[in-house]
């Protein structure tokens, strides 16, 4: 096909809206944004002093008050106690009784964040100072007590911070998210406290990572989970065994409300405890889970002590033909060796995964991967990559997969830590724009649009094209940015290529030509539209000249 028709044929597909980029992507989002936080600052405080609405979240740091003399504890605590507008509070490393005092007060947070609050001695009483608000104050829907060392070993301060805490959980009943991760809690101590949550009937969201669960943990949780909704559980580094998968499976046979379930890191944060572990029988009962095609998001991140070949043949057995799973993390699981993986892959092909995380990953069979990303079932929106080894050749299979793939949109590739030379970025950079035709530079990857950190500044800018334009804007910005721009060569009367075969083109079609050239008001499109004047001078009319008669031209300058 020549250029001439090329640009014709780019011209009548949009106009009969035969592009299928147009439509990737486009989705109703109604999720709220997070409060993006005020940090605690002299100007901030006394804008809460007043009231001020704007004001709607606040974060705090143990140095805001070492740096600024006039923030002091009684006074911030005295702001928040009359504030009606903060809906979001995060306290980070710092915490005092003057504080709790003004919190115990205040009726309009909804989230209340205490991270690395390391007082030991004095947490149990602060807890019991928030009584009140925890009692009182029923719009509070979100508590996390994270990275608070709760379940170090102070015996003479720990249990009353767990009986303190356990109690204040049962004296209100309007949280729908509970964060306790990192708190390196003993079963019986975590039991206590998952135990209080049973009054919270609208729970959503449960956060125990990063606990010693055991038995009574777990037993537990699955007393919460009967009353309860969770749509998110993390047990990340929770070391689950086998016993605890069959509690925790044999809870959630009858539930439908499960969504998003994180087991990160199992037998990996406590590998000197030797008695505690998960076998292939284990894993086998939580991969079940996938057989009632109900979970949406599954983290398997770390798990490398416990999850490998074996394993992996039995999640890709229950992979299979899955139909709600959309995200799945596999990163860092070194232990998995080539006949996993080639089983994982080969069963997403018959998935409607969208995001896949496999970072940290050595000696991937990278020809399997390529066939998830050929497949006419492949929905992939995001495939991260990062620092799995890739060499040029595997390169450029992902390259050649990706010019028909028409989904994914952000591909975790960096520069830094890779083998990747100039053959393999080039192969990339030649899908995202190939610029050996008009029609291979319309038909090249307008989809691609994240992730990818190489050398140079070409990717980065063929990404951000993509990014900031749909398909078919993103092909049009491509064409006359490469094919229609004026030729560097510093002679400014020399013309491009593409300039070239507009300057012969028949009449009959330059109109539309132009109409699609100009239909934004941006810079590709003013310089394209300046060069074409500029070598056609007669489509500025001229009333005291005849007409120019319908047909090809003579090359016009």
């Amino acid at each position: 096909m020549s250029d001439n028709s090329s640009i014709s044929g780019i011209i009548d597909s949009e106009a009969a809206d035969i592009n299928p980029l147009l439509q990737i992507g486009s989705h109703n989002d109604d999720c709220l944004k997070e409060d993006k936080y005020t940090e605690l600052t002299e100007q901030s405080l006394q804008r809460i002093e007043k009231n001020d609405p704007s004001i709607t979240s606040l974060l705090w740091r143990e140095s805001n008050f070492n740096d600024e003399p006039s923030i002091i504890p009684r006074r911030v605590g005295i702001a928040i106690g009359n504030n009606i507008h903060i809906k979001h509070l995060q306290c980070e490393n710092f915490l005092d009784e003057a504080i709790c005092r003004g919190i115990a007060k205040n009726r309009s947070i909804t989230h209340l964040h205490l991270h690395e609050i390391h007082h030991l001695e004095v947490i149990s009483e602060l807890i019991s100072i928030l009584f009140p608000f925890f009692g009182n104050n029923n719009k509070l829907c979100c508590l996390s007590l994270n990275s608070c060392e709760l379940g170090e070993s102070h015996p003479s301060y720990t249990n009353g911070i767990i009986t303190a805490l356990a109690t204040a959980l049962s004296t209100f009943n309007t949280l729908k998210s509970f964060d306790l991760g990192a708190n390196s809690l003993t079963q019986d101590r975590a039991a206590e406290i998952i135990n209080a949550l049973r009054g919270h009937t609208n729970m959503n969201k449960i956060n125990l990572s990063l606990n010693r669960l055991g038995k009574k943990g777990f037993l537990a949780l699955v007393r919460v989970l009967k009353v309860c909704k969770v749509s998110d559980l993390d047990l990340g580094y929770c070391d689950i065994d086998d016993e605890c998968a069959t509690i925790l499976v044999n809870a959630l046979q009858k539930d439908t409300s499960l969504k998003k379930l994180c087991l990160d890191g199992q037998y990996a944060e406590f590998q000197d405890e030797q008695d505690i572990h998960i076998t292939a029988t284990g894993w086998g009962t939580l991969f079940s889970l996938l057989s009632r095609n109900l979970l949406e998001e599954l983290s398997l991140y770390n798990t490398s002590f416990s999850l490998g070949n074996e394993e992996a043949l039995v999640l890709a057995e229950y992979l299979t033909n899955n139909s709600t799973l959309k995200l799945l993390n596999l990163g860092e699981n070194y232990n998995m060796g080539r006949t996993g993986w080639q089983a994982v892959f080969a069963s997403l092909q018959t998935t409607a995964l969208q995001s896949l995380d496999i970072r940290f990953n050595r000696n991937l069979p990278i020809r399997d991967l390529v066939r998830v990303l050929e497949s006419p079932n492949c929905r992939l929106v995001s495939l991260n990559l990062y620092r799995i080894g890739l060499n040029d050749n595997e390169v450029i299979d992902i390259a050649h997969a990706l010019a028909d793939n028409k989904c994914l949109k952000e591909l975790g590739l960096e520069q830094e830590g890779s083998t990747i030379t100039k053959r393999g970025w080039d192969s990339l950079e030649t899908v995202l724009c190939d610029v050996s035709s008009i029609e291979n530079t319309f038909t090249s990857n307008h989809t691609l649009e994240d992730g990818v950190y190489g050398p140079g500044s070409l990717l980065g800018d063929l990404l951000d094209i993509n990014k900031n334009n749909n398909a078919s804007d993103a092909a049009r910005v491509k064409i006359m940015r490469y094919h229609f721009a004026e030729e560097s060569n510093g002679n400014e009367n020399e013309m491009s290529a593409g300039m070239r075969i507009l300057s012969v083109m028949d009449w009959s079609i330059l109109p539309h030509v132009m109409a699609w050239m100009g239909r934004k008001h941006d810079r590709e499109g003013h310089s394209t539209m300046y060069q074409l004047l500029r070598c056609i001078p007669e489509l500025v009319e001229d009333q005291t000249q005849a007409k120019p008669a319908l047909g090809k031209r003579k090359l016009g300058c």
